[in-house]
């Protein structure tokens, strides 16, 4: 017969408990955590402490991407940079696109701005639930990369060659097999 020994469990949640407990910091919490994170991995980046924001780029092949992170009061916005300053005339094919990679995407979305031709990928978790396990920052932050990275090479490949939005979503899908199958 085995015994229960409730008291073994106490030094695994006690951070947990504890940091229940100060709920009404969680944004500060975060922020702390997002910053350890930061230099723990020694990427370069960027401190906003005013506004709780931090910004950095990291290599996605020969491109370099510009990702910006911030913590409100009760979310943690991971922001990204897809197409800045696009032509006007290609505003339909975006917007189409867009569409089309939306309604694949289960974690974020792709937001277009018309009026600044600006395309982004955002995505916005709720801070309790890093304030309790910090470990997910990492890897969304890693989950937003790998999206990123594949919304702008869908939103490239539209630029450059002018294919139809429905073309570049079928390459990308391609692509995205072939990576999980080798």
């Amino acid at each position: 017969m085995k015994i229960f020994k409730p008291f073994k469990y106490i030094p695994v949640y006690s951070k947990k408990i504890i940091r229940l407990f100060r709920v009404k910091h969680r944004s500060e919490i975060v922020w702390n955590e997002l910053i350890k994170l930061h230099r723990k991995e020694n990427w370069n980046f960027g401190l906003y402490e005013n506004e709780r924001y931090i910004r950095t780029t990291f290599k996605d092949n020969d491109n370099e991407l510009e990702f910006n992170y911030q913590v409100t009061e009760d979310k943690l916005v991971f922001r990204s940079a897809i197409a800045v300053d696009f032509n006007e005339e290609n505003t339909n094919d975006i917007m189409i696109l867009s569409s089309h990679l939306n309604s694949l995407l289960t974690f974020g979305m792709v937001r277009v701005n018309i009026d600044d031709n600006y395309v982004e990928f955002i995505y916005q978790g709720d801070l309790l639930l890093y304030m309790l396990y910090p470990g997910i920052i990492h890897s969304n932050i890693g989950r937003h990369f790998r999206i990123t990275s594949d919304c702008y090479w869908a939103f490239s490949q539209l630029l450059k060659s002018g294919e139809e939005p429905v073309f570049v979503i079928s390459e990308l899908l391609k692509r995205n097999q072939k990576e999980n199958e080798g």
